[in-house]
């Protein structure tokens, strides 16, 4: 499993998602942070900031639910890359 992951450096401010996009991707924080975020009439609402170790749409796994927020990396982040794809091989 763990070779099937790709390794994704995102500069800083990188938008990795946006609400609208239809993503079956995983991504593994392995450096740096990720900020979850949505905009309501012209404002920005973080949700949450994941960090080292955090999981991102790992729901995806088990439901076929789309998120719906924007994700963007503070700072340099690293992340491990692992797509709906690549699960489907290994299944």
């Amino acid at each position: 499993l763990l070779c099937m992951v790709l390794n994704r450096d995102l500069p800083a401010d990188e938008i990795v998602l946006t609400e609208h996009d239809d993503t079956k991707d995983i991504f593994i924080v392995a450096s740096g942070c990720l900020e979850l975020y949505t905009e309501f009439e012209g404002n920005e609402f973080i949700i949450e900031r994941l960090e080292q170790g955090a999981i991102l749409n790992y729901r995806v796994i088990f439901t076929e639910d789309e998120m719906h927020l924007n994700v963007r990396a503070l700072g340099n982040t690293h992340c491990q890359v692992l797509t709906t794809d690549k699960l489907e091989e290994i299944q």
